[in-house]
């Protein structure tokens, strides 16, 4: 351990890489992200995850209407018959990009007076259901 070429066992990523010590860094894994939440005194956690496809009510009924003036404009264009199609859908499931953000908004009101920091919605960090849930939290002044 005296030798120069030795290496604190936390400092030596070829030994920390190695396939026996996998459990060790699985462990790690869990560690870390639960230590930095007891650091921001966070009691508990809603972890949500959704589509990545389903946007906000105002952007696809947007895309919609746009779409929808179109076919008026030139309904014999190619493509624009499945294009609607596929907008009215996203139109339709956009209800539960708005219910995500409002069930977010909703438990960050009830749990997060006070900082007591209960429920805290966490997730993916991507668009979709997850950005929405983000929305609704950030919503919340808390």
């Amino acid at each position: 351990m005296a030798s120069p070429s030795y290496r604190i066992a936390f400092e030596d990523g070829d030994f920390l890489q190695e396939d026996e010590l996998r459990p060790v860094r699985l462990q790690l894994e869990l560690l870390k992200p639960e230590r930095a939440l007891l650091r921001h005194h966070i009691k508990s956690t809603i972890v949500v995850f959704g589509s990545a496809r389903v946007q906000s009510h105002t952007i696809t009924h947007k895309d919609l209407a746009e779409l929808e003036k179109r076919a008026k404009a030139e309904p014999n264009s190619e493509g624009l018959p499945e294009a609607l199609h596929k907008a009215k859908k996203r139109a339709y499931y956009s209800r539960y990009y708005e219910e995500a953000r409002k069930l977010a908004r909703m438990v960050s009101e009830r749990f997060q007076e006070d900082h007591r920091r209960h429920y805290v919605i966490i997730t993916g960090g991507g668009p979709g259901i997850m950005e929405a849930a983000n929305r609704g939290a950030h919503d919340v002044e808390a």
